[in-house]
């Protein structure tokens, strides 16, 4: 039988070289995995926060008609009252595009929603206030906070917040 004489060009791999090959795949994959799921979470907050451009003047619009009675999500909340009842929550879905879709109920806030008119819900909007203290002459102005929620399929304790806040008559 003829043999060969071992060259560097003919060698096949050592043991060693293996095992650190196996080693350093198995640091390297679970960091890189982990930038996705990083990455995936980045998009999906730069989304919310580009939709909340939409969805906070929605909510401060259905303010200024409850006070006039005239809200199609709200009960009716004159002028110089904290919102929302003690009893009761003001919550507004949304689509991924930033449509209100309707009002939240304690419910389906609490539990998470995940569809509405046939629609998919991706954002709650939170909206509360409390009577500031009114200048002479002036009218009463309203703290109101207004938290948008994301993802709204998620239970209360897992979503993600994003609070805004400001003032109006």
């Amino acid at each position: 039988m003829k043999t060969f004489p071992s060259t560097p060009s003919t060698r096949g791999f050592s043991l060693i070289e293996a095992i650190v090959s196996v080693g350093v795949l198995a640091l390297a994959i679970p960091l890189v995995l982990g930038a996705l799921v990083e990455s995936g979470n980045s998009g999906t907050s730069a989304s919310a926060e580009t939709r909340s451009g939409w969805m906070v003047p929605t909510c401060l619009d259905e303010l200024k008609a409850a006070a006039d009675g005239k809200s199609s999500v709200f009960p009716a909340t004159p002028l110089g009252t904290a919102f929302p009842p003690a009893s009761a929550l003001f919550g507004i879905a949304f689509n991924a595009s930033g449509q209100s879709l309707g009002a939240v109920d304690k419910a389906a806030y609490t539990s998470g929603l995940k569809r509405m008119n046939d629609q998919d819900v991706r954002y709650i909007a939170m909206v509360e206030g409390e009577v500031l203290a009114a200048k002479a002459g002036s009218a009463p102005m309203r703290s109101i906070h207004i938290s948008i929620e994301f993802p709204a399929a998620a239970p209360l304790a897992r979503r993600t917040k994003l609070d805004f806040f400001t003032s109006s008559p």
